[in-house]
């Protein structure tokens, strides 16, 4: 099993937690609400959480964590 994974994209305030690998299209969505999906595995296990408008679900000083010392347009591992 790989490391979690969080990416930001600060062009789309958007934020990725990656928590197991999934090969493009193969995870089932669920929708929880109009900014949060969660990605999960055939088997029913969480592959990742998608969080739109990141800053403001989140907060801007978790945001501010998730950058600090990266560049915030690209991916933060």
């Amino acid at each position: 099993m790989k490391a979690l994974k969080i990416n930001y994209d600060n062009a789309s305030d958007a934020v990725y937690i990656q928590f197991r690998e999934v090969a493009p299209g193969a995870a089932d969505n669920r929708v929880l609400s109009e900014d949060v999906t969660f990605d999960y595995d055939g088997s029913g296990r969480l592959l990742g959480i998608e969080i739109l408008n990141a800053s403001e679900v989140l907060g801007e000083e978790i945001i501010e964590n998730l950058t600090e010392g990266a560049n915030p347009t690209s991916k933060v591992d």
